[in-house]
């Protein structure tokens, strides 16, 4: 099963120098709501990394609610071609309040998005979008520091996307690529690398590629040869070596690349 909101995946107790936790949300008494979409208000700008979407402040009568998150964690919260509902900035600001202030250094905006949604689902599993089955739920962009929450099915789906959001935030601005590297061989990945030889039992001396893994600690004294784009597209930066996922969890969206593995163990930890 492609891992999504909703689907177990055990939390690990900590994270190194980060000092992440493992901490279960109890007693919320949060509901599921049904979101009340309102007009688009005034347009802000227009940006995002190549993706053209129209920002917009959030409606006048909600605009305490935005206020309200900005001072408490300097993040401002934007509609796009869908607005935020009232119960969803709650909900927001709510999951906001129950993360350490230090993660959310890699955030500076929030924004409510729907176009961005509907072409990644049309797109293969892609590292940029937490998706579950075929629906792309949010995602997380490093240059301009901005989480986007798609159209979701219930209000209460905030909580689950925006930590996993937050996670990419953690791995691009409070980790060292040293720290991200380990963590990455501690959760279970391997680093190979393909050797030639001959393929016995036949008369032509085939010659074939057999699989050579590393142990850990030879695996570690490899990161250089790593960075973080490459550690997404699952290999070192010039192709000798390669990420491979454990067997058993090769099927999970979390193991998708290194990157969303981390995302997904914070999403649970947190």
């Amino acid at each position: 099963m492609v891992l999504g909101i909703g689907s177990n995946m055990p939390s690990i107790s900590s994270w190194g120098t980060q000092g992440l936790s493992a901490s279960d949300l109890q007693g919320t008494g949060l509901g599921r709501f049904t979101p009340s979409f309102r007009p688009n208000a005034e347009q802000v700008q227009q940006n995002n990394s190549g993706y053209n979407i129209q920002l917009r402040n959030v409606p006048e009568a909600l605009q305490f609610l935005a206020k309200e998150i900005e001072e408490n964690f300097k993040i401002k919260v934007h509609n796009s071609d869908i607005p935020f509902s009232e119960e969803e900035l709650k909900m927001l600001n709510y999951v906001l309040a129950n993360l350490p202030g230090e993660h959310l250094k890699g955030v500076k905006t929030i924004v409510k998005n729907k176009s961005i949604q509907m072409n990644m689902e049309t797109m293969p599993e892609s590292i940029f979008a937490k998706r579950h089955h075929s629906r792309a739920y949010g995602a997380y962009d490093k240059n301009s520091q901005r989480i986007l929450v798609f159209d979701l099915d219930t209000v209460d789906q905030i909580i689950p996307v925006v930590k996993h959001e937050v996670g990419h935030a953690v791995h691009s601005y409070n980790m060292t690529f040293e720290e991200f590297f380990k963590f990455t061989l501690k959760s279970g990945w391997d680093v190979v690398h393909y050797e030639q030889t001959f393929l016995g039992g036949n008369n032509m001396y085939n010659i074939g590629m057999q699989q050579i893994k590393l142990s850990k600690r030879e695996a570690f004294e490899q990161k250089h040869n790593f960075d973080m784009d490459s550690m997404r597209s699952k290999q070192s930066k010039f192709g000798k070596y390669n990420l491979i996922a454990p067997v058993e969890k090769q099927h999970l969206y979390a193991y998708s690349n290194p990157c969303e593995t981390f995302a997904s163990y914070y999403e649970k930890a947190m």
